[in-house]
Formats: C-alpha cells, structure tokens, sequence
C-alpha cells in the first residue's frame, strides 16, 4: 500500500466514524501531499462531505463545486452536483439547486449514474409534480 492510499484510508476510516472536523483535516492535508493521486478527486468529494454534514453550506458548495472544476472527469462528479444542490437549498437559493439538478438529470454524460435519477425525483419534489 503507498503513503497516499494509506493516508487516503486513514481519513476515511475518521470520516466514517462521524469525526468531520478531523477528517476535513486529513483529507486537506492529503491534497497538499498528493495533488496528482488517483485519490485526489475522491478526497476533494469528500471533504466538501465533510463540510456539509457540519452544516457549513457556503464552504461544501465551493468545495463541491471543485470537484467539478478540477477533475472533470471523475466518479464524484455527478454526487458532487446533487449534493452542491442539497446545499444551496440549505443556504435559500432553490434556483441554483434546480439549475444543477437539471443539468445533472439531462446531461447525457451522467445519464447512467444513480444521481441523475435522484436528481430527476427531487425535481419533481421541488417543481411540486
């Protein structure tokens, strides 16, 4: 196991016992170490996650917003939208979060990832349908 998979666990491994603070922590300091992992779009989700289960909407909206513009291309992208959604909701603005959840729920690219279909029902909820 390298140094950045075995860092990449251990911040995972706090997250996953509801310890936000030390994980933001961890996964932060993982991107200073390996900007150029593999990992680095995953530890990017995860600490905007970080940020949004400490109720700290502004900061998991930019950080999710990151995610989109610095990996483009990875897995986390289309949760990265649904919960940058979540958050602007949190935060009043219900025309952004539709805004992104209808970009999510058409763009063919994310067409068969499990958010788009999320995203389309929670459309629904917030049109009233």
């Amino acid at each position: 196991m390298t140094n950045a998979t075995a860092d990449y666990k251990k911040a995972s491994e706090v997250y996953m016992n509801d310890n936000y603070q030390e994980a933001l922590t961890l996964y932060t300091q993982f991107m200073q170490k390996y900007p150029t992992s593999d990992l680095a779009s995953n530890a990017q989700y995860w600490k905007a996650s970080c940020h949004q289960k400490m109720g700290q909407w502004e900061l998991a909206v930019r950080e999710y917003d990151s995610v989109r513009q610095s990996y483009p291309m990875a897995k986390k992208v289309a949760p990265s939208m649904y919960y940058q959604a979540e958050c602007y909701l949190r935060l009043g603005q219900q025309q952004r979060a539709i805004d992104l959840l209808k970009d999510l729920s058409t763009n063919a690219r994310y067409s068969t990832d499990p958010m788009a279909e999320q995203a389309r029902g929670k459309l629904k909820e917030l049109q009233g349908q």
